[in-house]
Parts: C-alpha cells; sequence; structure tokens
C-alpha cells in the first residue's frame, strides 16, 4: 500500500491555512498510512510528516499542480484541499479497501464522494462514471493514477479550465469511478479569498487557530447571500453536512426575498 501517496494541492498565497489545515488533518487521521504531501510554490511548511512539493513560480494553476505531482515517488495519488478541513475520523481500513479495488480493476480515478452520484452500479460501494459526466475529473477526495492526471493537466490552464477542457480531453480515458458514499468529512474554508465564518466558528471550537489577519472572515449575511445563488449541487459543498437538508429551503426563501428587492433589509442593486 505504499504505492499511494496523499498530495494537498495549496499555493504561497494560502499558506495561513497550512497550520490549522494540517492539525485538523492529524486530528481527524492520525494513523495516516501513506506519504503526505504539500504541493507549494517556493515556501515550506515545517512538520516532520509533511513532505513539500514546490513548484517554482506561479505561473498558472495545472502548470504548478503538474510540477508538484511529477515530483511524487508513488504511482497513484490521493488530492485534497488545503482549504477543505477534515471533520471526523478518517476510515483508514475503507480508504485502504478502495484503493485495493482501484489496483484490482486497473481502474484510472476512484472518487470518493457521490458529487454526483456515479452512472452506472458496478459493486455495492463503487459505481462507474461514464464519458461526458459532470465532475468526472473532480480533483477533491479523489485517488487518480499519476501519469493519467500529469497527461491531463495542460499548463496555462485554470482550475475551471481543468474542470471543463479537462472532461473533455477525460473522455479518451476509461476506468474512472465513484463510491456510492462520502469517505471523508469536511468543511470548506475559504470562498472568493475569505474565510467562510461557519468554518471559522468550528476551527475555534476545535481549538484550532484560524488567521483571521491574514484573511478575512466573510459577514454570516455575506456568506449566506452568496451560497444562496449558487447552484445547490456546489452550494452544497460550502456548507456543513448538517445544513444540506436546509440549502434547498434557504435558495427558495433567498429567491423570495429577492424578488421583493431586499435582502438583509438592503435594496438589491
Amino acid at each position: 500500500m505504499t504505492d499511494l501517496g496523499v498530495v494537498v494541492l495549496s499555493c504561497d498565497k494560502y499558506r495561513d491555512l497550512w497550520p490549522p489545515y494540517f492539525e485538523s488533518f492529524f486530528r481527524a487521521w492520525p494513523d495516516c498510512p501513506f506519504k503526505i504531501h504539500l504541493a507549494a510554490n517556493s515556501r515550506s511548511f515545517a512538520h516532520s510528516a509533511v513532505v513539500t512539493l514546490q513548484s517554482g513560480a506561479d505561473t498558472d494553476w495545472s502548470s504548478s499542480v503538474r510540477r508538484s505531482i511529477e515530483q511524487v515517488e508513488q504511482d497513484f495519488v490521493l488530492l485534497f484541499y488545503d482549504d477543505a478541513f477534515l471533520t471526523r475520523p478518517v476510515p483508514t481500513r475503507r480508504v485502504f479497501d478502495h484503493f485495493e479495488w482501484l489496483v484490482s480493476h486497473r481502474a484510472n480515478y476512484l472518487r470518493m464522494r457521490p458529487l454526483p452520484r456515479p452512472d452506472l452500479r458496478v459493486d455495492d460501494e463503487v459505481g462507474l462514471i461514464q464519458p461526458g459526466s459532470p465532475y468526472r475529473t473532480s480533483l477533491f477526495a479523489s485517488i487518480w493514477r499519476k501519469q493519467v492526471l500529469v497527461d491531463l493537466l495542460k499548463d496555462g490552464e485554470t482550475a475551471w479550465d481543468f474542470e471543463l477542457q479537462g472532461l473533455v480531453r477525460a473522455d479518451s480515458y476509461d476506468g474512472f469511478y465513484s463510491t456510492y458514499t462520502h469517505v471523508f468529512s469536511y468543511l470548506h474554508g475559504v470562498e472568493k479569498g475569505q474565510w467562510l465564518p461557519w468554518t471559522v466558528r468550528y476551527l475555534r471550537k476545535q481549538g484550532i487557530a484560524a488567521d483571521t489577519r491574514a484573511r478575512s472572515v466573510m459577514s454570516l449575511a455575506e456568506a449566506t447571500r452568496y451560497v444562496s445563488r449558487l447552484p445547490a449541487g456546489y452550494a452544497l459543498r460550502l456548507v456543513p453536512t448538517a445544513m444540506w437538508p436546509k440549502v434547498f429551503r434557504l435558495k427558495r426563501s433567498v429567491v423570495t426575498a429577492l424578488k421583493h428587492r431586499h435582502f438583509f433589509g438592503r435594496d438589491r442593486t
């Protein structure tokens, strides 16, 4: 099982997230058996269990990610984002089992969260993601055959470009799968360069310091309004899982308020 490496995708301008991120990571996954990497530019994170992958100048997202991934010794990578804070103990045995499944089926990709659900059921745990399906190349909480990921990354692209153009390029590859249940529980931390207020509140409750001097915190009103305007599927990624049932009710109430040109007591502009 040493052929799988964990990679936390980041860059130097988000280095203020590294201390709280890894504190939450090791609390949730203290027995992580895989080599842990942090993708950065020129900065390093001082932790004995974390290897920093320096990609150099931040010319563009895809180039930086590719240069980082190419430094990983393992043939498979499990990807995380630096602002997706793990909130519950990681089921290490399940991660092992899913990785074994991927290797035994000679798969290229396994997303360990059903957002969206896979297209065709393979067994009780895993389903096939067909070419052309949305989020077929989603990076977070996914295991990739490293060379396939490197081949799909095109220099000069943003993360959004990769979601769209990389999705088209991935159609030439088979062996893309997703689990039917969430393997990792997490809380999204930053949007539009600002802390989401419920994440700051959660981290502080856990005794984890969130540096609110390096980046500001959205007001609750601003964050709620921002999330309410997103497509429901994306909005679910940004709020605690316990709030998911409320998102749809929230969106309906906000739409009603906006129709009356008022929101939190201010005229809509």
